[in-house]
């Protein structure tokens, strides 16, 4: 059985690896469209491959209607007591960050446009890691499969694309999965989306996830990553 650490970590990982899959579609899949404005709390869990179902983490997130989001995750321990927090947060024109309150820093994740990225359907539909529509809290979800590992996005065309439901598999029977219990349209307060703090940006993170597709031999993916990275260095300045 894994200890707690490991969990925690192994959470971490499973959502820092979705990212990168999430991006890989956009890539492949994209078009242009608005954002939305929401309130969506999730749940992430980890199932085990008896059954027992262990909640690990609760996920807030708050986005705007121009795209912009603040997103807190509470990360729990088996017997339920807290492991630890964290913050993301997407700011339109300077990029996707966790905040690192310890360091005073922002981590750099991605790029943040002033526009959503919604699935072109027909292209998704065609591709081969396609595995069916779905609903998730009453919204229409298509499902996609990484073509090089066991994970699986379901993203809403009618919320601008976004990822409603990722999950993972493992090889013993068990599984990850992050999906919502709570979707609320409308704009988020001030107090809910939290202050922006005027941390320096850290682009290490990012640089190893280039270096990860480079070796997994996704030149292409790489290549756009390296784009971004110059583009967001210049804006962040």
């Amino acid at each position: 059985m894994r200890t707690r650490t490991a969990k925690y970590s192994a959470a971490i990982v499973f959502t820092l690896g979705l990212v990168s899959m999430v991006v890989a579609l956009v890539i492949n899949h994209r078009r242009i469209s608005a954002p939305v404005a929401l309130k969506m709390v999730s749940s992430q869990r980890f199932v085990r491959a008896d059954g027992k179902s262990i909640v690990q983490a609760e996920i807030k997130r708050f986005q705007r209607s121009d795209g912009s989001y603040s997103q807190f995750t509470t990360h729990y321990n088996e017997d339920g007591s807290v492991a630890g927090t964290a913050r993301l947060l997407g700011i339109v024109g300077r990029g996707v960050f966790g905040v690192n309150e310890k360091d005073r820093q922002l981590i750099f994740q991605s790029a943040k446009r002033h526009a959503f990225h919604e699935i072109n359907e027909e292209a998704l539909r065609k591709d081969p890691g396609y595995i069916g529509e779905d609903t998730i809290l009453g919204y229409r979800v298509l499902g996609q499969r990484s073509p090089d590992s066991s994970d699986v996005v379901y993203l809403a065309p009618s919320l601008g694309g976004i990822p409603l439901k990722l999950m993972s598999y493992y090889p013993d029977g068990s599984y990850m999965v992050i999906e919502p219990v709570k979707i609320e349209l409308g704009e988020p307060t001030e107090s809910e989306f939290g202050e922006v703090p005027a941390y320096p940006v850290d682009y290490n993170l990012y640089e190893r996830q280039i270096a990860d597709m480079d070796n997994q031999s996704q030149p292409e993916l790489a290549n756009e990553m390296r784009k971004v990275l110059k583009e967001q260095k210049a804006v962040n300045r």
